[in-house]
């Protein structure tokens, strides 16, 4: 269900399922910085400071997409809400895709 926000309630969902966020997309701020996606505080890079496929490619985008995966493992990063993902369908359709390979 969504709440007058707009974002859905997720609940404890990502204990379930793995977050692709910064695989299959990425989101752009006002101000230049690239996250992983808007329910999540780390900032991967500036584009006022860095092309996108730098940003994308960097060690710290690589790292920041490793550790959404562990979500399950290991629960939301730090600094990343995700009880309330606007991506949850997404993110199970993604890996439902995945399975059918």
């Amino acid at each position: 269900d969504r709440e007058h926000s707009g974002k859905l309630r997720s609940g404890d969902k990502y204990k379930k399922l793995r977050c692709w966020s910064g695989y299959s997309f990425a989101m752009v701020w006002p101000d230049g910085s690239v996250r992983p996606c808007c329910n999540c505080e780390n900032v991967l890079g500036n584009l006022h400071e860095q092309s996108f496929y730098r940003i994308w490619t960097s060690e710290r985008a690589q790292k920041i997409r490793e550790r959404m995966l562990e979500i399950v493992e290991k629960g939301p990063p730090e600094g990343c809400d995700c009880l309330e993902c606007g991506y949850l369908y997404e993110n199970q359709e993604f890996e439902r895709r995945l399975r059918e390979k």
